[in-house]
């Protein structure tokens, strides 16, 4: 009887023990992959919402990617737009791309509101120099990076590119902005159920033309 006393509170304890354990389990932030690339058009802004290589050329581009909760995204963000009637100079100031720059990724909203970026976890898979060994780096920041290799202006630097990001489940809006003076952003919703978790920009090569414009998706 005793023993049967003991299997039966062992049989409990480990009962119990898996079932809170299984409660228990936290499910690691959905990630999401960021690419930026660059693009000619053959047609003034605006440009094509949805847009295809096709026959044009297309590259790598760098640059930062700023995310802001939705809930903070009150009205619209401030969109300057610079038209020019000759390539140079650039005699244009954006206030917007100033603040995005220069002040760690504030965003002014059309309301005369300043928001601030959330601090996100990016994930870096990179070569080390152990042939065949890839390292992972997971760090938190206010904004992920993709930086092109010096050596080939086509291809990421797998040392400093953060293209993977992770970020709880929610509603997010995303601004991406590059050097020229050129900067997007749109709404995304982050899940496990996403059925595609990479999003990308293009960036208008255009010298006529600097500051917002609305989000390009390669397809």
């Amino acid at each position: 009887m005793k023993n049967l006393f003991l299997s039966t509170l062992t049989m409990t304890f480990l009962l119990i023990g898996c079932s809170k354990n299984n409660d228990t389990i936290e499910k690691e932030d959905p990630s999401i992959v960021l690419w930026a690339y660059k693009g000619y058009f053959d047609q003034s802004y605006p440009y094509p919402s949805n847009f295809s290589c096709g026959i044009f050329s297309c590259s790598k581009s760098a640059a930062k990617f700023y995310f802001y909760d939705a809930k903070d995204i009150t009205s619209e963000i401030q969109k300057d737009e610079f038209h020019y009637d000759v390539v140079y100079p650039h005699d244009k100031k954006s206030e917007t791309f100033d603040l995005l720059t220069k002040e760690n990724g504030k965003l002014k909203l059309d309301n005369g509101s300043i928001i601030d970026p959330i601090t996100i976890k990016t994930k870096t898979h990179y070569s080390s120099n152990t042939p065949g060994e890839i390292i992972t780096r997971e760090e938190e920041s206010d904004y992920a990076v993709l930086l092109l290799d010096v050596n080939n202006s086509d291809q990421y630097n797998d040392v400093l590119t953060e293209n993977i990001v992770l970020l709880p489940e929610g509603e997010y809006y995303i601004v991406a902005v590059n050097s020229d003076l050129k900067y997007s952003g749109k709404f995304i919703t982050v899940s496990h159920k996403m059925i595609d978790n990479r999003f990308n920009i293009v960036f208008p090569v255009d010298s006529y033309y600097d500051g917002y414009f609305d989000w390009i998706e390669l397809e």
